[in-house]
């Protein structure tokens, strides 16, 4: 396959006028048993925008937001993440550093109440989580509307709400988002949209998103990583998703 890649790179750092960088990874690959699933992966989120990755299904998205989290061991390349590199930390230690993550499937607790959900995040990250509840709840205001509710009669766009909202109050400084439009109605894509641009406005939080919603990622992004097979094989501002060259790597 011959790699599509967009001139419009990011500024190399250092150098002056080049973005602070929340997250790089460089040569990252990953493996399940003897097969490799990730080669030479190389992705940068700087301070305060929001990166998406894209790809057909089955091509390493996940995989890749399983290693930057330590879910999956990485078997080579570097992880950089707030000035720190990060190879052998289990998961828990990265979400205290900053990484805040939402998998695919929104990986609530069913059995709880929406604000038994929230209040857990408060219990483990105690003051900045209660003082960021306020927002949270600005941010989404069907959680409290729902509070007292199970967490697994919400519907599905309300309980990605949830996720999100669950997430932020960890006060990440790198928010994790595995398709959080997968599934979910276009008003609550809209609201997510909203939210996530509000996000990066008014908190200045990187945002790491893996999306195949085309609309949603040209809206939302700052700039846009096209994996296949494993690789990056396309980079870009959001602009090259016009371009029909790199939309034949997104169709089914």
């Amino acid at each position: 396959m011959t790699a599509v890649v967009s001139n419009a790179k990011m500024d190399p750092l250092p150098g002056p006028g080049s973005p602070a960088m929340m997250l790089r990874i460089q040569s990252l690959e990953a493996r399940y048993g003897e097969s490799i699933v990730l080669r030479d992966v190389n992705l940068e989120v700087p301070d305060g925008k929001l990166v998406s990755l894209m790809g057909r299904n089955g091509v390493g998205k996940t995989t890749t937001l399983k290693s930057i989290m330590g879910i999956l061991p990485q078997s080579a390349g570097e992880i950089t993440f707030a000035g720190k590199s990060w190879r052998r930390e289990p998961p828990e230690a990265r979400a205290r550093a900053g990484m805040g993550y939402v998998p695919q499937g929104r990986d609530i607790f069913p059995n709880m109440t929406v604000g038994e959900n929230l209040q857990l995040c408060v219990t483990i990250y105690g003051a900045k989580a209660r003082e960021r509840m306020p927002f949270v709840l600005d941010l989404f205001p069907v959680l409290k509307e729902m509070l007292r509710r199970k967490g697994g009669v919400l519907s599905g766009g309300q309980q990605q709400q949830l996720a999100i909202g669950r997430a932020l109050l960890t006060c990440p400084k790198l928010l994790i988002l595995d398709e959080p439009t997968e599934g979910i109605q276009p008003s609550i894509i809209d609201l997510i949209e909203d939210a996530l641009l509000r996000l990066k406005r008014e908190m200045g939080i990187s945002i790491l998103l893996v999306e195949q919603y085309l609309d949603f990622v040209a809206a939302v992004s700052d700039y846009v990583y096209i994996m296949d097979r494993g690789t990056i094989i396309a980079e870009g501002k959001a602009s090259i998703l016009a371009d029909p060259a790199i939309t034949k790597h997104l169709s089914v």
